[in-house]
């Protein structure tokens, strides 16, 4: 969409063409932009944070090939992704060349609490030299400012989905049909769908659902969908410790997880780290009620409370059983289509022009090319 821009010509340097865990391959996803996959060194890092007791693997990019393309396209304005290694070697392109830098930054601060104290010295480093700063909601924007940034160079944006294929293909789908098929006729059904380990609160989430009250033989259903390093590890724990009603369905395509959607009565995203949470925007567009995790980005910024779902401590086994109880036994859910329009406002269309108003904001004298 920002592509489409006739004052806008867009070039993408990206470091990969996918990232690993990811279907969307990025190289071929965006229209109206000419898109370059540089070259870039790749070093694996694994990560426990400290004050959450959680392990995670992640990869470090620093590519060494935008000191190639980078002068070969001469933008008028960079827009660099994430606060490391690429965004270093952005400003560098940046500070010889005077063009302005905007950061485009996700990190929200419980998990910045478990980065090295050399990451976060250069973290800071680079926010007192950015001249704009695009912030993945709320929580990202309070980092910002935690690093220094001035909050009137702030623009914030916000992760989306397309609303309107998710409600398309769940409208397209009988719910009791699906429900029938898979057994669900007769009980109340919780879905979970990303990667299952512990870093994603699925430790916790099978505490507290062991915790959860059956009415009868399962008469609640736990779907966990997704695949992870530590899924055969829980579910080897959830089976010797009985936790009752609990499938785990492995990775499973958007098709299905359309299906599962439709089918269920609440989703539960327990995660302990995660910078946003796209799942949560899935389920809302599908129309289901969410309880989301605090600690994930998205928590406060799209759940409200009692309208679309609630809100929790994914570290309170107890308290997040309370809370499934409760949702699996109202009298009155939330509307399908009120779920669906509240979600509606995070769209791309409202992202692109977030994105648009921070260039704006740092290149004012007519139309430019960005990288």
């Amino acid at each position: 969409m920002l592509g489409a821009r006739q004052d806008l010509d867009v070039v993408a340097l990206l470091c990969v063409h996918r990232e690993p865990g990811r279907i969307w391959d990025s190289s071929r996803s965006l229209p109206n932009v000419r898109v370059e996959v540089v070259r870039n060194l790749q070093i694996p890092v694994r990560r426990r944070h400290r004050m959450l007791g959680v392990n995670w693997r992640t990869v470090m990019h620093i590519p060494v090939g935008y000191l190639i393309s980078l002068p070969r396209e001469h933008p008028d304005v960079v827009l660099s992704t994430g606060l490391g290694g690429a965004s270093l070697l952005a400003w560098l392109y940046c500070v010889l060349t005077q063009t302005p830098l905007i950061l485009w930054s996700e990190e929200v601060p419980q998990r910045a609490a478990g980065v090295p104290a050399v990451l976060r010295w250069l973290r800071r480093f680079l926010v007192k030299r950015g001249d704009g700063f695009l912030a993945w909601g709320e929580q990202a924007e309070r980092y910002l400012l935690d690093l220094g940034a001035e909050r009137q160079n702030i623009v914030r944006c916000f992760q989306a989905v397309d609303n309107d294929w998710w409600r398309s293909q769940a409208s397209s789908i009988d719910r009791d049909e699906i429900r029938r098929r898979e057994g669900f006729i007769g009980k109340k059904v919780v879905f979970y769908a990303d990667e299952i380990n512990r870093a994603k609160g699925v430790g916790y989430f099978l505490d507290a659902w062991a915790r959860v009250q059956n009415d009868g033989q399962e008469s609640r259903i736990l779907l966990l969908a997704g695949a992870g390093p530590e899924k055969e590890e829980l579910e080897s724990e959830a089976a010797e410790a009985e936790v009752p009603g609990v499938r785990f369905l492995g990775a499973i395509d958007s098709s299905r997880m359309v299906e599962f959607y439709v089918a269920s009565d609440l989703f539960v995203f327990p995660s302990l780290y995660d910078v946003w949470g796209l799942v949560v925007n899935e389920a809302m567009a599908v129309g289901v009620p969410v309880l989301c995790s605090r600690l994930a980005g998205c928590g406060t910024e799209l759940s409200e409370e009692g309208l679309t779902g609630e809100t929790f401590d994914p570290r309170n086994p107890e308290k997040l059983a309370e809370k499934i109880q409760q949702w699996l036994e109202k009298d009155l859910v939330p509307p399908v289509r009120q779920i669906q329009d509240h979600i509606s406002r995070w769209n791309f269309e409202a992202c692109e022009a977030a994105i648009y108003g921070a260039i704006r904001q740092v290149r004012r004298d007519g139309p430019c090319e960005g990288g």
